[in-house]
């Protein structure tokens, strides 16, 4: 699948959407599907690496051309370390969440 068409998919609800309902006749939430979300992380993750390594290819090449120069290429060259810290944060808090679900789908956390 190429990258612009995950994107998509991600951006517009593609990936199914979380419809757990409560039901009028039982009055309690459906049971909590562990591995939908866990794949949601994933997804997540594996679309934030794509995106990554697009955008710092791209600010990488703009720092480095020399037809470039001076605060086009100063800024290009800031915005590829800015980026690689905030998407470095970003992975660290959807590993979180992902050994969270982990965890709880081990000790069935959220099972009514």
């Amino acid at each position: 699948m190429n990258l612009r068409k995950k994107y998509k998919q991600l951006f517009e609800g593609k990936f199914r959407s979380n419809d757990r309902k409560l039901t009028e006749a039982e009055g309690q939430y459906d049971s909590f599907d562990y591995d939908y979300f866990i794949g949601q992380v994933e997804a997540a993750q594996e679309a934030i690496t794509a995106m990554e390594e697009e955008l710092i290819r791209t600010l990488d090449g703009l720092a480095e051309d020399e037809e470039v120069y001076g605060l086009v290429s100063t800024a290009a060259e800031q915005a590829s370390n800015q980026s690689r810290r905030y998407i470095a944060g970003a992975e660290k808090q959807l590993d979180g969440i992902h050994k969270m679900l982990d965890r709880a789908k081990r000790t069935k956390s959220f099972d009514a």
